[in-house]
C-alpha cells in the first residue's frame, strides 16, 4: 500500500474506534441507568437524555463513515494493484 494509503487508512481506524469507545460507553451508561431505579434523579435524567443522545447521532455516523468514500478510495486503490 502506499504512505498516502497507510495514513488514510491509519486516521480511519483511530477515528472508528475512538468513536466506537464513545459510543458503547454511552450505551452502557443508557442500560445501566435504565436497570438502576424506576425513579431516576433529576441529574441522573440529564445524564440518561445526553447518553441517549450520543449513542443515536454516534451509531448514526459509524454508519456514514463506513459509507464514506474513503473506503471505496481504498478499494479502488487495491483493486488497481492486481
Amino acid at each position: 500500500m502506499k504512505p498516502i494509503a497507510q495514513s488514510l487508512l491509519r486516521i480511519f481506524l483511530l477515528i472508528f474506534f475512538t468513536a466506537n469507545g464513545y459510543i458503547l460507553l454511552s450505551g452502557s451508561v443508557c442500560f445501566w441507568l435504565s436497570n438502576q431505579q424506576d425513579d431516576l434523579s433529576p441529574q441522573q435524567t440529564r445524564l440518561f437524555d445526553t447518553c441517549t443522545s450520543t449513542w443515536t447521532q454516534g451509531t448514526t455516523q459509524i454508519f456514514t463513515l463506513l459509507d464514506n468514500n474513503i473506503l471505496k478510495l481504498l478499494q479502488a486503490e487495491k483493486d488497481g494493484k492486481k
